[in-house]
């Protein structure tokens, strides 16, 4: 039961099913597996060991498709840290009250509205929210405000969450 496909691997991790009913429907197809194999075709990183794709469509017959994942937020940012930075970081979090990962999203957010984009790196961010929410298009291309001289977006975090249609130093709007 070799296979490079790790789609299938994450699969078998999340479709709604025991342990026992994944082994007895890929048993239809493949009739000697065994609970341990599939446990580790879980884990294909440590033992090496795949599942084919005639099982997975097996349980893709029974089971339907992959789950839809259901959270609100749906872009995932990793990162590799040492032991005791994470610790320290988990402390840290603790002591706001909330988890590594609110915490992570919250110091995220702070750089982005602290950190001052270049205007032409904002102007295409800004391009893209707009394409992104079918919104028209008003900073101009240079990201520099055309009366003022000032640039026109702010932060990144504005750039790439909110719809830009004046200058935030001299507030004439760029919609005329």
């Amino acid at each position: 039961m070799i296979t490079r496909n790790k789609e299938l691997v994450n699969y078998l991790s999340d479709i709604p099913a025991s342990s026992e009913d994944v082994v007895n429907t890929i048993r239809e197809v493949f009739p000697k597996i065994t609970k341990p194999l599939i446990d580790r075709c879980k884990r294909s990183d440590l033992y090496g060991i795949e599942l084919r794709k005639e099982a997975a469509d097996a349980l893709r017959a029974k089971y339907g498709g992959k789950k839809k994942d259901r959270h609100k937020l749906t872009k995932i940012l990793k990162c590799r840290v040492t032991d005791d930075v994470y610790d320290a970081y988990k402390t840290y979090a603790a002591s706001f009250h909330c988890d590594v990962q609110d915490l992570f999203v919250r110091r995220i957010t702070d750089v982005l509205k602290k950190n001052f984009p270049q205007p032409k790196e904002a102007a295409a961010l800004q391009e893209r929210y707009c394409e992104r929410h079918g919104l028209p298009f008003f900073v101009p291309r240079d990201g520099m405000c055309f009366h003022c001289h000032q640039p026109a977006i702010d932060s990144f975090y504005d750039a790439a969450t909110r719809h830009i249609t004046s200058c935030p130093h001299c507030r004439k709007s760029f919609c005329d």
